[in-house]
């Protein structure tokens, strides 16, 4: 016998095997049992319904925070100033021994470069700073902004390039 011979031979062999191991699957699946309803608690009461307050009553909450240490209005309220990094995206990272800068781009497209200690305008402090990621804090809060991970673009629907026909000779 040729060696192709042989190599058909097994691998219709190999395909009855498969086709037998698959006739004898159960076709249907093993399900655990449903598991019993919990009982209810007979004495549960009514339920309780949080009270309604309005705006206007709730403002001095706003102007003196409950767990403010001082008491006193936010600092992003009071100045007038943005209290969050939601302008921001971080560009770019520099550690090279004691030198670490985080490059930021805010809102209106400037550049802006921070030293990890120092604060940006908005009262955020450059806290910690890693390859990927820059961690900025104000008034015990942490936000951390992530370089942006380029992706690949979607797959191409042109269709593909063919060769022209070459004439008989």
């Amino acid at each position: 016998m040729s060696p192709r011979t042989l190599s058909l031979i097994a691998v219709a062999v190999g395909l009855a095997a498969v086709c037998a191991l698959i006739a004898t699957l159960d076709a249907r699946p093993d399900w655990l049992p449903t598991p019993a309803p919990k009982p209810q608690a007979a004495s549960q009461g009514p339920a309780l319904k949080a009270p309604n307050a309005s705006l206007e009553s709730l403002a001095l909450t706003w102007q003196q925070p409950l767990f403010s240490p001082q008491r006193a209005a936010d600092v992003a309220a009071a100045g007038g100033k943005a209290s969050d990094l939601a302008g921001f995206t971080l560009t770019g990272v520099m550690l090279n021994g004691d030198l670490h800068v985080a490059l930021l781009r805010d809102s209106s497209g400037h550049t802006v470069r921070v030293h990890q200690g120092q604060g940006l305008a908005n009262g955020w402090t450059l806290q910690q700073l890693d390859p990927l990621e820059a961690q900025f804090g104000l008034q015990g809060q942490t936000r951390s902004l992530r370089l942006p991970a380029p992706r690949l673009p979607p797959p191409s629907r042109a269709a593909m390039l063919t060769l022209p026909p070459v004439p008989a000779q």
